[in-house]
């Protein structure tokens, strides 16, 4: 059976992880398990951690996004929200069951891309509408006519 831990000892666990020890470290002084520490410091940030890190897929998918402007979601959409919380500027719009994560001010790429992609099907005036209005792009007589004949191709 489990040992329970005095109030003490916990605050001694929470003191020693905020003064920059590893789980493991405190663990290791205190004769317990690692897990028994994360579970009392899983609350706290751990001021090794200094911030939020980009790194592995959302750094390719950040690096993507500003280059392009855009980003299809396919089997990003988790990396895409975390991005997301620390980027306000990212928005998503989705049209025809396709999604795709874009820079707010490359609004206009991304909707360009996104007729791009559905050049199999004729995109109609009414899906053209629909498109700028989700991109919240204001689209000029001559632009509507580009993309329509564009998109007949």
């Amino acid at each position: 059976m489990p040992r329970k831990l005095s109030q003490e000892i916990i605050e001694r666990i929470r003191r020693e992880v905020l003064s920059g020890k590893s789980n493991y470290q405190v663990a290791r002084e205190l004769g317990i398990s690692e897990t028994t520490v994360r579970n009392h410091t899983k609350d706290i940030a751990h001021p090794r951690i200094k911030g939020p890190y980009i790194r592995g897929k959302q750094l390719e998918l950040l690096r993507q996004l500003l280059k392009d402007g855009y980003v299809y979601t396919s089997n990003n959409r988790n990396p895409l929200r975390g991005l997301q919380k620390h980027f306000p500027m990212i928005k998503r719009a989705q049209f025809k069951n396709r999604s795709i994560y874009y820079l707010e001010d490359k609004s206009n790429a991304a909707l360009r891309e996104m007729i791009k992609q559905n050049k199999s099907r004729v995109v109609s005036y009414h899906d053209l509408l629909n498109m700028s209005k989700i991109f919240d792009v204001k689209l000029t007589s001559k632009e509507k006519e580009k993309f329509y004949n564009t998109s007949k191709r």
